[in-house]
């Protein structure tokens, strides 16, 4: 079942949502916006609502399909698409046309001007209506194959890979879309069908080439581009990959080369490799994804500061340095802060290269401005005003004032060092890290040598030595790295009343448990023993209950991540029962909180703002997934990111047990505003 905004199930009347007399196709249009936007249940609901008023209609299935996807249900979105039937026309349409031919050719009846325009006008209407419905149907058997084939990717099972081929393969029959003919093209290659695989290639050849040109003179970058890369894939199908090699680097320089595009063609193209296709590496080399950059660096020093670190008359000359390392790595992501001084040389000198920057900062703008950049001075605060308006995104780590501690700080920087992870790891790249640092500063919490001492990957750290600048010498001089602070999941002091620390939280309850009678209660216990006993390798240290709910607080995102995924896994094999099923809900949040005493029983307790706001996600969380707050998605990231560096060092290796995508930006009840939202999986 999937949930809306509110916590309560989808409608199941269609005139909640959907007033009588509305078109199936404003109703798609409505969703589809809505899905733009990121709110994927209100999308659901409405094209389910409007499946219910209207009956069966191409375009609201594939909608509702596609929002049953971005919430973590792929069985419950394959079932949806495999119960449509195939599209069928209006029968009083088709009827009045019939009749027209019938009596303009039978010869009784003059073929009069108004009975000829009637004819062309219903004519026009059949084939109209026709396309419509062709190409909703490639929509649906596109997204149908589309899911067993990451079916056979995660399982192996060649049957999933055939089934997605002949899915595919009817599509293409249908509509004659270039797009469905080439996955039936390639999936056929896979099978070891050679010789289907060249036939459907050199019929998508020619369609993909015309469509190329059609779409180019019609100033369609997108079409243009997608065209263009399946010329590339058939090419290599049929064996011509320098061909293939010069048609992908046209796409990748053409105006539709978006970076998400480029990104899905290379993950094609490797797929294909793997599986025994010659790739030439020119092709990858096209496709190759851009260089992702995050920044770290000292402050520029207030006035009197002894002795100095980063002195004003500097600027020029570190700003020089700055500018010749980014055009040394080729950046074209950034990801930063902007305090005064370094981060913002870095996002003026990207922004001179016409690069994507992304701004993290550790709490709400103006206590960051007063805080960390007029304290250099007033010219210093016009400048991060004005790179604000210019960079691609700005994202607020907590949107609450600082206190006198360095808890947000330290969030701000792993909150930023996980998407630039999350960013990279989508375009299948990694980050690298350029530091203005001093080489003698030593790691406080949130500053430029803690930053990079938790790094921990010196293949990918660039490091411009200002103490060697400031002393007349090259940026490049080598710069001892700090050591290792304590590891990101080791237990912080108690924070008490004035200051803050760091958590990850969980909240979860059981969906219906409010509903349950007292004769049921004894069942729900029972299911709680065994759920409780299947937990017992997974438990940490805190967990409290109350009645149906479960709050859990722990120092890493790696370990409660474990817990949440098994927590729902133990509902899934013990949780039916008398009044059940037993599903529950989970949301997971990370933020700092205040972590203190409980006044009246006396054992740690935690407060604070997030620890609401860890609560508010479980209520919008499809029964039966795990959601996970953005935060807590970059703190997993960046800490999955030290293990693996650690792993490398003692000559062994990590696997991420965990996958995600994102949900949308969903309203958190009780007015606590929106959140970006993602779906934690098993990566199995």
């Amino acid at each position: 079942m999937v949930q809306s905004n509110d916590g309560g199930a989808a409608p199941a009347v269609a005139g909640t949502l959907v007033e009588a007399g509305r078109s199936p196709e404003a109703i798609a249009a409505e969703a589809a916006a809505q899905m733009e936007a990121g709110h994927v249940f209100r999308a659901y609901d409405l094209a389910r609502a409007g499946l219910d008023r209207h009956g069966d209609n191409e375009g609201l299935r594939v909608l509702a399909a596609r929002a049953l996807l971005h919430t973590g249900a792929p069985a419950e979105a394959r079932a949806l698409l495999e119960a449509g039937g195939a599209f069928t026309l209006d029968d009083a349409t088709l009827g009045r046309a019939a009749t027209l031919l019938r009596d303009l050719t039978a010869g009784d009846a003059p073929a009069g001007p108004a009975r000829v325009a009637e004819l062309a006008a219903t004519l026009r209407r059949v084939a109209d209506r026709f396309e419509r419905a062709t190409s909703a149907s490639e929509d649906r058997h596109g997204l149908l194959a589309r899911l067993y084939k990451e079916e056979w990717q995660r399982t192996g099972d060649t049957g999933a890979l055939r089934r997605a081929r002949d899915i595919y393969h009817t599509a293409y029959d249908l509509s004659g879309g270039f797009y469905t003919g080439i996955n039936a093209a390639s999936l056929s290659r896979l099978l070891g069908e050679a010789d289907t695989a060249a036939r459907l290639a050199r019929c998508v050849l020619d369609q993909a080439a015309a469509e190329r040109a059609r779409a180019g003179a019609a100033g369609d970058a997108e079409t243009a581009y997608w065209a263009a890369v399946t010329e590339g894939e058939a090419l290599l199908l049929l064996d011509r990959p320098e061909a293939a090699a010069d048609t992908y680097a046209g796409a990748a320089n053409g105006a539709g080369a978006t970076r998400a595009r480029v990104a899905s063609s290379r993950q094609q193209l490797r797929l294909l490799e793997a599986h025994g296709v010659p790739v030439p590496a020119a092709a990858l080399a096209a496709l190759a994804p851009p260089r992702v950059v995050i920044f770290t660096g000292h402050m520029i020093d207030e006035p009197g500061r002894t002795p100095p670190r980063f002195p004003p008359e500097m600027e020029t000359t570190v700003a020089r340095a700055i500018a010749e390392r980014l055009d040394a790595l080729d950046a074209r992501v950034g990801y930063t802060s902007a305090a005064g001084g370094g981060d913002l040389l870095f996002i003026e000198a990207m922004l001179e290269r016409e690069a994507e920057v992304h701004v993290v900062l550790p709490f709400d703008t103006e206590s960051f401005i007063a805080a960390s950049v007029t304290p250099a001075g007033r010219h210093w605060e016009r400048r991060f005003r004005r790179a604000l308006r210019l960079v691609d995104s700005v994202t607020l780590a907590t949107d609450e004032p600082p206190m006198p501690d360095d808890a947000l700080f330290s969030f701000g920087n792993e909150v930023l060092l996980g998407l630039a992870e999350m960013n990279a790891r989508a375009l299948g790249t990694a980050p690298d890290l350029v530091a203005l640092w001093d080489g003698t500063s030593s790691p406080v919490p949130g500053g430029t040598a803690d930053f990079v001492a938790r790094w921990h990957d010196s293949d990918r750290l660039s490091v411009i030595n200002l103490t060697a600048l400031r002393e007349g010498g090259a940026g490049d001089a080598t710069v001892p790295v700090p050591g290792a602070p304590a590891a990101p999941d080791a237990a912080p002091a108690e924070s008490g009343r004035g200051g803050r620390t760091v958590k990850c939280m969980l909240f979860a309850d059981v969906q219906g448990f409010s509903g349950l009678t007292e004769p049921e209660m004894p069942d729900f216990l029972t299911v709680l023993d065994r759920v409780a006993a299947d937990l017992t390798a997974h438990a940490p240290a805190a967990v409290e209950t109350w009645g149906d709910g479960l709050f859990v607080a722990t120092d890493g995102a790696v370990a409660l991540a474990d817990y949440a995924l098994a927590l729902a896994g133990a509902f899934a094999r013990h949780g039916a029962g008398t009044g059940g099923p037993f599903v529950p809900r989970i949301g997971l949040h990370a933020g700092p909180v205040f972590r203190t005493p409980d006044p009246f029983t006396g054992r740690p307790g935690l407060y604070g703002v997030h620890v609401n706001r860890a609560a508010r996600i479980e209520p919008i969380t499809v029964p039966g997934r795990v959601f996970v707050s953005e935060p807590f998605l970059a703190f997993l990231l960046a800490e999955e990111k030290a293990r693996r560096a650690a792993a490398a060092c003692r000559g062994s290796g990590y696997n991420s047990p965990f996958a995600h995508h994102y949900v949308g930006t969903l309203e958190l009840p009780k007015r606590f505003g929106v959140q970006r939202t993602y779906l934690l999986r098993r990566a199995d």
